[in-house]
């Protein structure tokens, strides 16, 4: 097997893994901390 072809494919894995990731992650907490002033200001040192 070819070292392009491992380096590719290993590289096509961790793309598919990183987008379920993100995907999973949008759909179990969807937002960001500038939608929830509350969650921002508590988390801030003043």
């Amino acid at each position: 097997m070819n070292t392009a072809l491992k380096l590719s494919g290993y590289g096509l894995g961790m793309l598919a893994l990183f987008g379920a990731a993100i995907g999973i992650g949008s759909a179990v907490a969807p937002g960001t901390l500038a939608e929830n002033p509350a969650v921002h200001a508590a988390t801030t040192v003043p």
